[in-house]
């Protein structure tokens, strides 16, 4: 039996048509370069990357995140913007940005404080949330790739309502990885976490 899995903490985004069709654009405007493309249904904002991770710790993350999310409230968020990690000189990561963010900085902090009780090690990185729309490793007509990203700098794709945080299993494969969800958790006094599948 399978004693370890890879896991993270998100909230699933379901990607509305402005945004749909921003993705399209970019991938016809520079279809040739070496751009690897994020599935629209495997689109989130992560929480807290576990990683390599025992089964027999995943009954008290469980009870953990079951408790976090009854201690928050729902809330909302604007995905908008668009720009790149590294920079448009080596560009790496393209992303949408997110704001009206402090309440979804909150539930992170409340699960990197939670899982340092567990033994996971707290990320000191600065938060910067973000949905991954790609993964670059060559571009085509960088100019224009860039003149194009940040014509979107500023524009509102769409909202956002979270309800739930989502513990998730990543299953690594040649094509891309595989994202199951494992275990939802409503988020609010009425909440309670569902097993969606089973170890």
């Amino acid at each position: 039996m399978e004693e370890y899995k890879r896991l993270f903490i998100a909230v699933k985004v379901n990607i509305k048509p402005a945004l749909e069709k921003y993705i399209s654009s970019l991938q016809e405007l520079f279809e040739g370069s070496k751009i690897k493309w994020v599935q629209t249904e495997n689109m989130h904002l992560t929480l807290k990357f576990l990683g390599k991770t025992h089964i027999d710790k995943v009954t008290k993350i469980s009870i953990e995140l079951s408790e976090i999310a009854e201690n928050n409230e729902p809330f909302d968020l604007r995905i908008q913007g668009s720009g790149v990690f590294k920079d448009f000189f080596k560009p790496r990561i393209l992303w949408v940005g997110v704001r009206d963010h402090k309440p979804f900085e909150k539930l992170k902090n409340d699960i990197e404080n939670t899982m340092a009780e567990l033994d996971f090690p707290i990320d000191y990185n600065r938060f910067k949330p973000h949905l991954t729309i790609a993964r670059i490793k060559q571009i085509n007509k960088r100019d224009e790739f860039e003149k194009f990203v940040l014509s979107y700098e500023h524009l509102l794709f769409q909202m956002v309502k979270v309800e739930e945080i989502i513990l998730y299993e990543s299953i690594l494969k040649p094509e891309g990885p595989t994202y199951v969800e494992l275990e939802k958790f409503k988020i609010g006094k009425s909440g309670s976490g569902f097993v969606t599948e089973r170890f």
